[in-house]
């Protein structure tokens, strides 16, 4: 087993998000272990050295609800928020739009 650079690994989880493939696929095709890719993705991503926050795939989506004194004020919406900001989308937004935007974003 030869010990894999930090450049190498991230390269590595880099060619995995483009892939489309699942962990147990992308490791089976390049010779992989997937137990430890997905150990080593953890490692790093804890460090904060491999994965920036941006490239995670997943984030915290919330949805405000207005109290009755506010609703004036602060309308409903699906709020998400990345690494770089924060966007407010109207609760008319369909399940599927957001998904495909948020998979657009990836």
């Amino acid at each position: 087993m030869s010990k894999r650079t930090l450049k190498q690994w991230q390269s590595l989880f880099s060619a995995h998000r483009q892939s489309g493939l699942s962990i147990a696929a992308f490791c089976k095709a390049n010779g992989l272990c997937n137990k430890h890719f997905s150990h080593k993705r953890r490692q790093l991503e804890q460090k904060g050295d491999a994965i920036s926050k941006a490239a995670t795939p997943f984030v915290r989506a919330t949805r405000t609800v207005p109290s009755p004194e506010r609703s004036i004020v602060a309308p409903a919406a699906i709020r998400w928020r990345g690494v770089y900001g924060e966007l407010s989308f109207p609760l008319s937004v369909t399940p599927e739009w957001l998904a495909a935007f948020v998979k657009a974003l990836a």
